[in-house]
């Protein structure tokens, strides 16, 4: 800033804009010794326009995807009334890397539990705005590898006591999450895994580069929860999807 600042008075007084002894002078107390130079002005200020888009270009890029990854890791999981569901997500950043910050925001996660009768409620439950500091070649995941950690659970939601009219259900299509992962780091794979637990194991679904680029039709299809009237047990793959979010 302080060079820019410098080439700026030094193009103001190469083109015959200062406060000089002699020239016009106006209201306002400037002196102008005149514009016979205004084209040197007019190119200055171009050099100067092209010097601070150069300094934004250079600084660091921050790319922003938004994720969704769903499966039915945990089976035809029972959900009773009055229950705690947990999820959340961990990534890692494999290979060789510059340090970077990992923002996730806007993350939702949903739960859909088929009753007995066939008819299907949905739980959903918000994840915290989180930012993580990964160090350069750093390949550990964050916050934590371990399903069972509570660092790797960010968000929970309790069944109602209405559920299924107070009854149990079930959740064979798993769950899904939808989170934007933004990193400092916008070139090299940042892999998203997901889990969700209903007093079970929280296995980990597959993993997802979010960082990977390719518009549409460059991704598999998300799970698609059951409509009412489908009680049968079909249990899903781990799926997912990136979507290029602008920032």
């Amino acid at each position: 800033m302080k060079n820019l600042d410098h080439g700026l008075t030094r193009c103001w007084n190469k083109a015959g804009v200062a406060n000089g002894a002699s020239g016009s002078r106006d209201k306002k107390g400037w002196k102008f010794s005149g514009f016979a130079r205004g084209k040197s002005l007019a190119q200055c200020i171009l050099a100067l326009l092209i010097a601070g888009a150069s300094a934004l270009w250079l600084a660091p890029a921050s790319s922003g995807q938004t994720v969704t990854v769903g499966g039915s890791m945990e089976g035809n999981l029972p959900v009773n009334p009055g229950d705690t569901i947990s999820a959340g997500y961990d990534f890692s950043m494999p290979g060789t890397h510059p340090g970077a910050t990992v923002t996730v925001t806007g993350g939702i996660v949903q739960v859909n539990v088929i009753c007995a009768d066939g008819s299907a409620q949905t739980l959903t439950m918000a994840l915290p705005e989180q930012s993580y500091t990964v160090g350069a070649n750093d390949n550990s995941w964050y916050p934590s590898p371990d399903q069972s950690s509570s660092l790797v659970y960010q968000g929970s939601v309790m069944a109602p006591a209405t559920l299924c009219g107070g009854h149990q259900g079930n959740a064979p299509n798993g769950a899904t999450m939808s989170a934007i992962f933004q990193s400092t780091d916008a070139t090299d794979p940042l892999d998203v895994r997901f889990h969700y637990s209903d007093r079970s194991a929280g296995g980990w679904s597959g993993s997802v580069n979010a960082n990977r680029r390719g518009g549409s039709g460059a991704h598999s299809s998300a799970p698609v929860f059951m409509s009412p009237g489908l009680s049968a047990f079909r249990p899903r793959p781990a799926t997912s999807r990136v979507q290029k979010t602008t920032a």
